[in-house]
């Protein structure tokens, strides 16, 4: 074993080149993948080699140190602290995350988010006895996207938040927890609240198997109360009869605003609905670039046919997807979802999770749970090899949990109707 300053540095520079090769990973079978692995074992290998020396004296003073250093060394600290199982240790770190301005309980939250279920629910009871606002949100999405219904106590009393804030509300939404449910439903119907704070709660209320939340973007959408992008939400989980009347609707209604007819037309193709074609192709010939080309892209997010350039002029758009449609456009059902061409599948889109950006991740999850009613974690942030894992949980649960999977419009596990 090297000198313990060398191998707390070495930590340090792998967590930063983890850190990066995480975010520019794309797709599982990306190059990167296998250096992104290996890096994090070998950083894992050197916090639990200096958590095992961390009692010493010279080790004691350089956590300390790197507690108030910058953030890279101070989460590597955090994380020797929390896997060192050292009482002294856990108080000085417990004590520093008490200190808001020091952003440690940031850093705290970030080292978790690489631990053993085990030991995210040992040191983050801890952390959350303290009871301090700034503690509890820095770990909420952490509870979140491990599904941590252990430590969801701390965070409500009488089946009401504690604390209301976005993030608390959100993490109501991934575990599913009924018992907030009527406080979120109020807090969205206070006209009072910011429309982020609202949507936020709808969001919350959909994923945990509230149809109110689908409502309020549905009512949100029609009464302008923010942009065209609600419509993705509703295209995605409602049934084509709702979504392809309102989404035209809409579209009409918003058609002197780029960005917003934009987004609705991008809508219509996330239907997955062949009834959507129609609806589409007279934005193919629309005066807006933009709108042509999203237009197109829609068309081929249902269809699949990509054998055409979205920002072609308005002539040749129309001529391209008029010819083949009239060829190809038996092939497809009235009745089923697609997405791309292919047969909406939910056990594909549990596969295809980590073939996306980091961000995109998460998002997948999120759908995942809506899709599915079911409530199993996903933590972009966690270890590649646990991200893995995690989406071999959804594929199993989806083979034995899920009844309907395929070419169908989903939301909590059941037919969109």
């Amino acid at each position: 074993m090297g000198s313990w300053k060398d191998i707390f540095n070495r930590a340090v520079s792998l967590w930063s080149s983890r850190n990066r090769l995480l975010e520019n990973i794309y797709s599982v079978d990306d190059e990167e993948v296998g250096q992104l692995v290996s890096t994090e074992a070998e950083y894992e290998n050197n916090i639990q080699e200096l958590a095992k020396v961390s009692h010493a004296e010279e080790c004691r003073s350089v956590i300390a140190d790197a507690l108030k250093g910058n953030e890279l060394r101070c989460t590597v600290a955090c994380h020797i602290i929390i896997e060192s199982h050292n009482s002294d240790l856990e108080s000085l770190l417990l004590e520093r995350i008490q200190d808001k301005s020091s952003y440690t309980h940031r850093r705290m939250a970030a080292a978790l988010r690489v631990c053993t279920k085990d030991t995210i629910l040992r040191f983050g009871q801890k952390a959350l006895e303290l009871n301090r606002l700034w503690i509890d949100e820095a770990l909420s999405s952490l509870v979140a996207k491990n599904m941590l219904h252990e430590l969801l106590p701390f965070y409500i009393t009488d089946n009401r938040l504690k604390h209301v804030s976005t993030d608390f509300v959100s993490m109501i939404g991934y575990l599913g927890a009924k018992s907030c449910l009527s406080q979120i439903r109020a807090l969205m119907n206070d006209s009072s609240n910011d429309i982020y704070t609202r949507l936020t709660c709808a969001q919350s209320l959909l994923m945990a198997g509230d149809d109110e939340g689908l409502q309020f973007y549905i009512e949100a959408l029609t009464n302008k109360l923010d942009d065209g992008t609600l419509a993705f939400t509703i295209a995605e989980f409602s049934s084509p009869r709702i979504s392809l009347e309102l989404l035209e609707r809409e579209a009409n209604t918003h058609s002197a605003i780029e960005s917003d007819l934009v987004s609705i037309v991008k809508a219509l193709g996330l239907t997955g609905s062949i009834n959507a074609i129609d609806k589409i192709k007279p934005y193919l010939s629309h005066h807006s670039e933009e709108v042509r080309a999203t237009a197109s892209l829609a068309l081929t997010e249902i269809t699949g046919e990509w054998d055409i350039d979205e920002y072609s002029d308005a002539g040749e758009l129309t001529s391209f997807w008029n010819d083949w449609l009239n060829i190809n456009l038996a092939n497809f059902d009235p009745k089923v979802r697609y997405t791309k061409g292919e047969v909406f599948c939910l056990m594909t889109k549990a596969e295809n999770m980590l073939d996306s950006d980091q961000e995109s991740r998460s998002i997948f999850h999120d759908d995942l749970i809506v899709y599915s009613g079911l409530h199993l974690p996903y933590d972009s942030k966690s270890y590649f090899i646990i991200q893995q894992q995690h989406v071999e949980e959804w594929k199993s649960a989806i083979i034995n949990g899920t009844p309907i999977t395929t070419g169908l419009w989903l939301r909590n596990g059941k037919k969109a109707e």
